[in-house]
């Protein structure tokens, strides 16, 4: 196996059913296997090994199961969506999540994340107490590499409360404590500010525990400081107008409890760690964009965190099956069959720099060519299909418009597909592809915002912040010279301006789509006839809404959308970024097919609601506000 991690199934021995909740509503089932001193030697290697192999192999089935963590995190937003295909399907709870139509019913990437989290968590909860045996049978002290692989295990228990805090809020705080032990234990949702301050201290107790070498797929100093900063850095829009979870029990669903809370204090503490991560952490930025998104990134020198997969043992990744069509992966080599769902926004697409080569890196777009061995992806004759449309045989031509997510939906050719990871050639495509979790370029970027949010009044400079965001664009403006794309080297529009950056957005907000209209014509209406008449911008009340020019900072949240679409942060930036009104660009923007929330006091969307069946699994939780 070529990965360094060993996922080793271990009972789940604590509150699986009290925290989850199942379609079974027993909670006195037999536990068939448990670790005690008797049948397992908790002071060997290899059994610290596969006990915290448990919690990796969890975050993994978080991030890539179905409805994942990058579901949850990129299909609800302003890049992609995963639309009605006319003829074959798809939609479903993917519509939902596009139009910000989400119930408890319907939460089905809000419950993978949940439940994996939790997995983990129990499994890292285990984890730990195991060790306090250990230590206690070794007079009270542990080895170094015990004490380094506790370290480890709590960081990546930091990091699934970080995920399931930034996508619930009130979440229960399950530390191992002797009463999560007892059976019948279901678990209350803890305050924000609780969580939020126990996660905090966790990782500062743990930051020089874990040091500082880059071990390929574990968590090190670097890791932590880049959750820490990740906190900090949402700190004031996750507890922006929300009460506690007190109050929610008691049947309050509005407030602005934790005001005292906001502070640019917050970015400071996010600028200092991240100060950590480039000045200490010995990362570079990869020359090359790609070179992140390789199936294997152990070489990566810009790769903080990975997330390992491979093919064999711990495959996932299927953004090649999901995107392209069958006809299409044949540009990449790419011997198995294809799903056609997803498709770029064409409002996004508007936005890139013609000579900004992330572009094609991201999209396969216009005609396709055959993979060769000699010339590799894209290299050979024009692609051919017959599935497109019921035509008959037509070429595989990508086009950027798309009709619309529901009404009649989006025909088999339309759409830009997502092509940024690595598609290897042969039957497991991007199977085995690793996740580059954190990436020193999302550390520039961070620590660039920071700087802006604070005027320059922290670590560092309204100009080092410019300086952090044209370090990274400058490998998009390099130019590239193939048989499919012609690029211009122009590193002049790699250079960005303090009032670039301060600027709104490029993006051309507003209700976008072309939808069948009452004398829709099935004989002319094709996927490549456009109808002005067909077109729908949305209400006239959202004319002052429309693009993006009041959005504050909008020119780095531009950036942060064409350095890492698909990298499962867009909905966290929606919600941090704000418009002149006062509303984050999540609630208060329109984009193809989805309506702004017309109440600029309505934000209860920012938190996602517990999916129906874990309600139904534990009387202890409540709903989210705005939901129940």
């Amino acid at each position: 196996m070529k990965k360094q991690l060993k996922y080793t199934a271990i009972a789940v021995l604590t509150v699986l059913l009290a925290v989850f909740g199942t379609s079974c509503t027993d909670l006195s089932e037999t536990v068939y296997s448990s670790l005690t001193e008797e049948n397992v030697d908790l002071t060997e290697e290899s059994t610290l090994e596969a006990l915290s192999a448990s919690v990796y192999s969890n975050i993994r089935f978080m991030y890539w199961g179905y409805y994942g963590l990058m579901d949850l995190t990129e299909e609800a937003c302003d890049l992609y969506v995963m639309p009605s295909k006319i003829g074959i399907g798809w939609g479903d709870y993917y519509i939902s999540y596009h139009k910000h139509e989400v119930t408890s019913e319907n939460a089905n990437m809000h419950s993978t994340d949940w439940y994996y989290n939790y997995v983990a968590i129990t499994y890292a909860n285990q984890f730990c107490r195991a060790m306090e045996t250990v230590k206690e049978k070794q007079g009270g002290t542990l080895t170094a590499n015990q004490n380094l692989t506790l370290a480890k295990v709590r960081c990546l228990r930091a990091l699934s409360y970080y995920i399931l805090f930034d996508n619930f809020r009130w979440i229960p705080l399950l530390t191992g404590a002797d009463e999560e032990q007892e059976a019948g234990f279901l678990p209350s949702q803890a305050n924000p500010d609780e969580v939020f301050d126990w996660v905090e201290e966790e990782l500062l107790a743990i930051r020089d525990d874990l040091g500082t070498q880059h071990v390929f797929g574990h968590p090190n100093r670097f890791v932590a400081d880049m959750i820490l900063a990740k906190m900090y850095l949402n700190h004031n829009a996750w507890f922006d107008n929300i009460i506690s979870a007190d109050e929610l029990r008691d049947g309050k669903q509005k407030g602005d409890t934790y005001r005292s809370r906001i502070s640019d204090e917050w970015y400071k503490k996010c600028e200092k760690v991240l100060q950590d991560v480039i000045d200490n952490g010995g990362y570079t930025l990869e020359p090359n964009f790609k070179d992140n998104f390789k199936a294997d990134l152990r070489n990566c020198t810009e790769c903080i965190f990975a997330i390992p997969l491979d093919k064999t043992y711990a495959s996932h990744n299927y953004t090649i099956c999901e995107s392209l069509i069958t006809a299409g992966a044949a540009a990449y080599g790419f011997t198995n069959s294809c799903w056609n769902g997803g498709a770029g926004i064409p409002q996004f697409i508007d936005t890139y720099h013609p000579h900004d080569t992330r572009f094609d890196d991201t999209w396969a777009h216009d005609q396709q060519y055959a993979y060769t061995e000699e010339g590799g992806a894209q290299s050979g004759d024009p692609l051919t299909t017959a599935e497109a449309d019921l035509k008959g045989t037509v070429n595989v031509f990508y086009t950027k418009n798309i009709h619309s997510v529901d009404n009649p939906g989006v025909y088999m050719l339309e759409g830009y597909r997502n092509v940024k990871l690595e598609i290897v050639p042969g039957t497991d495509g991007t199977w085995g592809d690793d996740v580059n979790f954190f990436r020193l370029a999302d550390a520039y970027l961070m620590a660039a915002e920071c700087a802006l949010r604070l005027g320059g009044k922290g670590i560092y400079s309204e100009t080092q912040a410019v300086e952090f965001v044209n370090k990274v664009r400058a490998r998009a403006f390099q130019g590239r010279n193939t048989k499919t794309f012609n690029v211009p080297a122009d590193p002049a529009a790699a250079v960005r301006t303090l009032a670039d950056l301060k600027a709104g957005s490029c993006y051309n907000y507003g209700h976008s789509e072309y939808h069948v209209a009452s004398d829709y014509d099935p004989g002319k209406y094709t996927s490549y006839t456009w109808d002005a008449k067909y077109y729908d911008e949305g209400p006239a009340e959202d004319a002052p809404f429309r693009g993006g020019k009041d959005i504050e900072l909008g020119g780095l949240l531009d950036e942060l959308a064409w350095e890492f679409v698909f990298e499962h942060h867009r909905r966290q930036d929606l919600i941090r970024f704000k418009m002149s009104n006062g509303q984050n660009v999540w609630n208060g923007k329109s984009w193809f097919c989805k309506d702004r929330v017309q109440d600029i006091n309505d934000n209860h969307y920012n938190a996602g609601p517990i999916y129906i069946e874990y309600m139904n699994g534990n009387k202890n939780l409540v709903q989210m506000p705005g939901f129940n």
